[in-house]
């Protein structure tokens, strides 16, 4: 394997095991995010985190992640990957052992370090699917590859070691992982070749189209995390017992791995823009039958198709911020984007959130998402009519 790669008509395309590792580094990264509620909850429970802290432990994170990400994708260059990679897990890992030792505002504080090293490593696997030929299927890979590896310790977990040993054991787990995960250091690229552009300054200044569209992508995870951290509550109040809306979390999990899935396999073979504002309207209409307090049955084929459609859209975001910016480094920052948005997404919703009432949340939900679809649909309309017209130019012959 050669130290630099070139993809996507810049040279050779990447090896097999070069992709798996960047995509396994990026997933490891991630896997508290789906871990969040089980082992945040288990430490309040422990007494370690009162309820507020949880929350400051769970923003704290996806807070540092995206930042990082973004600050790495604006400011550094993509070279000495496997040493920053190297270093990176090692915080990683130090951070989720380390959480073991520490109560109250040391976790939160562990939990922002654990992101910081998280953003880095993800940092990596976006490097690559930017640069890939086909960017939404990796991107699918990779959304799939972390749900199903997130879905497999929360499911496995609670089962098996949390009973016995308590929350630090899922905790070790995690600084295990993290740890092991340097051995993807090794197959990884040490550098990328830069993203053509006419300006190869890395700070460079992005196009507003690429700013849109990045404003896309935050809206469209802010709305749908926003109603994600109430969608238990929204059954409950629905009238759906506490058992089947706990029920739907699971069922949730298992639908955005098919989600994951389909959007791979049809990569390359839908329109992506227009697959991704089809998902941003099916879930106003599922934000809709919410509203009207289905049956049990009918919130949990929502609650599925709602899964589904989260992980389903994510994949063919990559397209439209490479149509909106040609040069990939908005995409570059699709990462940091998505997660600002997982952040900012409950702290909208639970401004307008009740005990007794989830009216708020569901309107809020609805606004943000038809905001980000009309401005996706603008945005590729303004291209296409750019690109239609670019094509019936007509040069006529010279007399």
């Amino acid at each position: 394997m050669t130290d630099s790669m070139r993809i996507d008509g810049f040279g050779a395309p990447p090896k097999t095991g070069a992709v798996a590792a960047c995509l396994i580094l990026g997933s490891i990264a991630l896997l508290m995010l789906g871990l969040q509620p089980l082992l945040l909850g288990a430490l309040a429970e422990a007494g370690r985190l009162d309820v507020a802290e949880v929350g400051y432990a769970a923003t704290s994170e996806l807070l540092a992640i995206g930042i990082v990400s973004a600050l790495a994708g604006m400011l550094l260059k993509p070279h000495r990957l496997r040493l920053m990679s190297i270093a990176a897990c090692l915080v990683l890992a130090a951070a989720n052992f380390g959480t073991i030792y520490v109560d109250g505002m040391g976790i939160v504080l562990l939990r922002a370090v654990a992101g910081s090293a998280s953003g880095l490593l993800v940092w990596v696997a976006v490097n690559l699917i930017t640069r890939g030929q086909s960017p939404e299927r990796l991107s699918g890979i990779f959304v799939t590859l972390q749900t199903l590896m997130q879905f497999v310790l929360a499911a496995a977990l609670p089962v098996t070691l949390l009973p016995i040993y308590g929350v630090n054991v899922g905790l070790f787990t995690l600084g295990a992982l993290s740890a092991l995960a340097i051995a993807c250091t090794f197959f990884i690229p040490d550098r990328f070749e830069p993203l053509p552009k006419t300006d190869n300054t890395p700070g460079a200044a992005l196009p507003i189209s690429g700013i849109i569209a990045l404003l896309v992508v935050f809206l469209y995870l802010a709305a749908i995390v926003g109603l994600w951290v109430y969608i238990e509550r929204v059954g409950v109040l629905a009238g759906v017992s506490p058992q089947t809306a706990g029920l739907a979390v699971a069922v949730a999990l298992a639908a955005q791995v098919v989600g994951g899935f389909s959007a791979t396999a049809l990569a390359g073979r839908v329109n992506a823009v227009f697959a991704f504002i089809a998902c941003g309207l099916a879930n106003i209409a599922l934000v809709g039958i919410f509203a009207m307090q289905p049956s049990a049955a009918i919130y949990l084929l929502c609650v599925a198709a709602f899964g589904f459609l989260w992980l389903f859209a994510l994949p063919f975001q990559v397209p439209l911020l490479i149509e909106a910016d040609p040069s990939r480094r908005s995409a570059m920052l699709m990462a940091g984007a998505q997660l600002l948005g997982c952040s900012a997404g409950p702290m909208l919703t639970s401004a307008v959130a009740t005990d007794h009432d989830m009216s708020g949340v569901l309107e809020v939900t609805a606004v943000v998402l038809a905001l980000a679809v009309a401005i996706a649909f603008a945005l590729h309309l303004r291209f296409a009519r750019a690109h239609h017209a670019a094509s019936v130019i007509i040069v006529e012959p010279a007399d």
